[in-house]
């Protein structure tokens, strides 16, 4: 199952850096000294902040749905609407730093015997091999693919890494003799109800895929690559929200047009 994928669309990224200017010396530094209390304190007035604009980007991101009647779509109003929805106090990428890689909470708290799926491999296993190094193995990481890959190297030590390849197209179809898998099935086979984290790369197929998903087992973490209009791209966040989950992160991928979700979106 791989509905159309949307025409790229020509976009620049401009990138705002913001720092703080820090010396070793915290009597010249631009941050007063760091406690418990200072960061409890910034919380709440970060909160209430947070909690003042979430009408106004409710509403924004409401207009990006609505446009889809005019056609006239602006990835911008998504870029600017969204803002993370909780804060993880340790962040980590996994896999590359450029595209490929995916931004992870606490990844070293996941339990033993845990399990991963990642769909949507390619030619790139950077990210499975980079997650089950910073974990030890500890957790059962199924991958999966369209295409074998071109490489024996590619797939070279995964096994001893714990992470399990198959060959498949990923849908809401289970046919395994013509090259369909369907991922609750696969889940139902691994006898998993619960999945750490779930990695979702396939090319516009998410669309359909993650809604069926979300409902076949508890999901702790999903990193999902988002390929499609600004309005279809809303409407997964907007049904993830509803499902009770939340923005840590996101990034703008400028080559694909693509990105994750929130929780103000649930009422829009």
């Amino acid at each position: 199952m791989r509905p159309n994928v949307a025409p790229a669309l020509l976009f620049f990224a401009v990138l705002s850096i913001f720092c703080y200017l820090l010396y070793s010396n915290a009597r010249e530094g631009c941050l007063d000294a760091w406690s418990d209390k200072v960061f409890l304190q910034d919380y709440v007035l970060t909160k209430k902040h947070y909690v003042e604009t979430a009408k106004e980007r409710t509403n924004l991101l409401r207009d990006v749905l609505l446009q889809k009647r005019t056609k006239t779509w602006r990835f911008a109003d998504i870029y600017n609407g969204l803002v993370p929805e909780v804060f993880c106090t340790s962040l980590l990428r996994v896999g590359k730093v450029s595209d490929g890689g995916k931004w992870i909470c606490r990844p070293w708290s996941m339990p033993n015997d845990c399990a991963v799926y990642s769909l949507g491999v390619n030619q790139d296993t950077s990210f499975e091999r980079d997650l089950q190094s910073l974990t030890q193995s500890r957790c059962r990481l199924y991958a999966y693919d369209k295409n074998q890959p071109k490489s024996a190297k590619v797939l070279e030590g995964l096994d001893k890494m714990n992470v399990h390849f198959k060959k498949g197209l990923i849908g809401i179809v289970n046919d395994p003799e013509n090259g369909k898998l369907s991922i609750q099935e696969e889940m139902k086979l691994y006898k998993d109800k619960r999945v750490e984290i779930l990695k979702i790369d396939i090319e516009g197929a998410e669309l359909k895929v993650l809604p069926e998903l979300i409902n076949a087992a508890r999901i702790c973490q999903i990193l999902v690559e988002i390929h499609a209009d600004p309005h279809l791209v809303l409407d997964l966040m907007k049904k993830l929200a509803k499902g009770g989950y939340r923005l840590f992160s996101y990034e703008i991928n400028e080559q694909y047009n693509v990105l994750p979700f929130e929780n103000y979106l649930e009422n829009l």
